[in-house]
């Protein structure tokens, strides 16, 4: 932020020096856009847009104060936009603006009806906490104690069902979380939310095996109100997949990443 306060002071002063040169006309349209530029992008964190819109309009208030301020200021802020509309010689640059105006106007007012794809203003729970238990294809999984039963097995069994969740992971989910498993997959980007980033260490790092096996199974649909509205874009799995190809995708997941899954409560001492 420090330096784009630095460019901003940089190109004030810049117009100040050659105020006289450039006329009052482009030297305060070009204060003013590099203000707005400024609490557009200038601002870390960014402002809220209700607050842009406040300074904007203190901005443009400040211009119109200081172009009335006499009378050689205003014929001198006008004498280009008269030029302009007087003279032949500029009736191109004249017929730009009488198109493109309007055409700026009615683009801002469809982009305004569009539907709002933003977070909701309310709190959502990004991560809810799970049921006790679920019931998939007439299973009951402990979603507090149990654990994922392909653990168990010795390593060379392990690796078999590792590489058939590889193969699950590509015809099925691929698409979304992506060759890498960092949610660049060819859909990620038309979902909001976006899908979850396996490689981020505060992901499924911090989830024991049952949680994951519930988020699959049941997918969006399956989340409690707590994480509505704006859900999850998850399929419901079960619908597609055997519990056992839902192991073997998580088994999967954890090897890509070299994260291991979070511990029970049981072997948590809960």
């Amino acid at each position: 932020m420090g330096l784009a306060i630095g460019i901003l002071l940089a190109v004030y002063a810049a117009l100040f020096l050659t105020r006289k040169l450039l006329g009052s006309f482009w030297s305060t349209s070009a204060v003013v856009a590099a203000s707005i530029l400024f609490l557009h992008f200038g601002v870390k964190p960014p402002l809220p847009s209700s607050v842009i819109s406040l300074y904007t309009a203190l901005i443009v208030a400040a211009a119109l104060l200081y172009i009335t301020a006499s009378r050689r200021i205003t014929a001198d802020f006008w004498a280009p936009i008269r030029e302009t509309i007087v003279n032949p010689r500029r009736r191109v640059l004249l017929g730009i603006f009488l198109i493109g105006i309007p055409a700026v106007v009615a683009w801002r007012a469809h982009a305004a009806f569009l539907p709002d794809l933003g977070a909701p203003a309310v709190f959502r729970v990004i991560h809810p906490a799970p049921p006790n238990s679920i019931v998939v294809h007439g299973e009951t999984i402990d979603l507090k104690r149990g654990v994922n039963p392909l653990r168990k097995l010795d390593a060379p069994k392990r690796a078999e069902h590792v590489a058939a969740g590889r193969a699950v992971y590509y015809q099925n989910c691929y698409f979304c979380h992506g060759d890498e498993l960092k949610a660049d997959g060819h859909y990620a980007e038309s979902l909001n939310p976006r899908p979850i980033n396996f490689r981020d260490e505060t992901t499924i790092a911090m989830f024991t095996e049952t949680f994951l096996f519930w988020r699959i199974a049941k997918g969006g649909p399956g989340l409690p109100k707590a994480a509505t509205p704006w859900d999850s874009a998850m399929p419901v799995w079960e619908d597609y997949l055997t519990n056992q190809q839902i192991w073997e995708v998580i088994m999967y997941l954890y090897d890509r990443t070299a994260q291991q899954p979070r511990q029970v409560l049981a072997e948590e001492g809960g």
